[in-house]
């Protein structure tokens, strides 16, 4: 149970950091607020229970960028 819990987070940053080098690729200062919120949805997800409520955020962003 744990190591699935492990491997979803981990998943879940692994996201994060994509969607981040996405960004940075387009080198387009529109994007730094969106980069900004990545990374720190990332962080908050790896770190804490309560950021797994705000993976929607994240998946939304990532619909935006797509």
């Amino acid at each position: 149970m744990l190591h699935t819990a492990l491997s979803r987070c981990l998943g879940l940053v692994l996201f994060a950091l994509k969607a981040a080098r996405k960004i940075m690729q387009s080198m387009q200062a529109r994007h730094e607020k969106k980069l900004f919120h990545i990374l720190d949805l990332a962080y908050t997800v790896a770190t804490t229970k309560e950021g797994r409520v705000r993976l929607f955020s994240m998946y939304a962003l990532s619909r935006e960028l797509s």
